[in-house]
């Protein structure tokens, strides 16, 4: 479980733009090989709700997550980073053997996470199913057993307690917190500027403003355009109450 590779993680609830990075790292940078998800990744959902539960040791996480990367470890260039959103906890257990891990925590509205993600399929069909009966396929997410069936609930809980988690990364590892909207809502200018600060806490190489600029205008994996928010809005009583410490500390304000 050794690797001469800087390994980096880029770390959130999932919507929150992730997929963008795999190309925009890829193709702007000799020095690093970026993933996102990448193949064998799903297991890691259960795996790292698992560790987070102290349900497996981190040496066992570790043995699961070495033998999942060797190929790539071997392949890639000296930096590698993964985007994924399924390792929130696992990091924990992979500091015990790899030294120096730097944590990009991107954060996103949760009115506007949840709706992303809610409309993107989270409580459909197989998902539905898989989220509602098997373990650890959700964290355990301190909300009642009733909550726990109404979908939107569990997203309030999990951007709630997923991002309280990232934030503790800020402890053990190098550390950068960059919202969402700062890098695809506030114009490609500004975008530029939050992903040259990214390219800098990760070491790559600079990379002018005009074409980063280029690359901010092709989105990938956009959020489906779905007639739900009527249906969120109906919650925005118990987001305020549960997760308004945490918007406020984000400075975000209820929509």
């Amino acid at each position: 479980m050794e690797t001469n590779k800087q390994i980096n993680f880029i770390l959130s609830t999932g919507r929150t733009g992730t997929m963008f990075f795999e190309d925009y790292i890829n193709e702007t940078s000799t020095k690093a090989l970026c993933r996102h998800e990448p193949k064998p990744s799903r297991r890691f959902i259960p795996l790292s709700n698992m560790h987070f539960e102290g349900k497996i040791s981190s040496a066992r996480f570790n043995k699961f997550y070495f033998s999942a990367r060797k190929s790539l470890f071997t392949n890639c260039p000296e930096t590698y980073i993964e985007s994924s959103n399924f390792m929130w906890s696992g990091v924990f257990a992979l500091n015990e053997s790899v030294k120096n891990l730097r944590i990009l925590h991107l954060i996103r509205h949760p009115q506007d996470y949840i709706k992303s993600h809610y409309d993107y399929g989270f409580w459909n069909g197989y998902k539905r199913l898989i989220r509602r009966n098997i373990p650890y396929f959700v964290a355990d997410l301190p909300i009642s057993a009733k909550q726990k069936k109404d979908p939107i609930m569990v997203l309030a809980a999990r951007w709630k307690l997923i991002n309280e988690t990232l934030m503790k990364y800020k402890e053990t590892n190098p550390y950068l917190q960059v919202k969402f909207e700062n890098i695809f809502k506030s114009g490609v200018k500004e975008g530029a500027k939050e992903l040259n600060q990214i390219r800098d806490f990760f070491g790559l190489e600079e990379y002018s403003l005009a074409q980063t600029e280029a690359l901010l205008s092709k989105p990938k994996n956009t959020s489906r355009k779905k007639d739900t928010k009527h249906k969120i809005d109906s919650y925005k009583s118990y987001i305020a109450d549960e997760l308004g410490e945490l918007m406020d500390l984000y400075n975000y304000k209820l929509k």
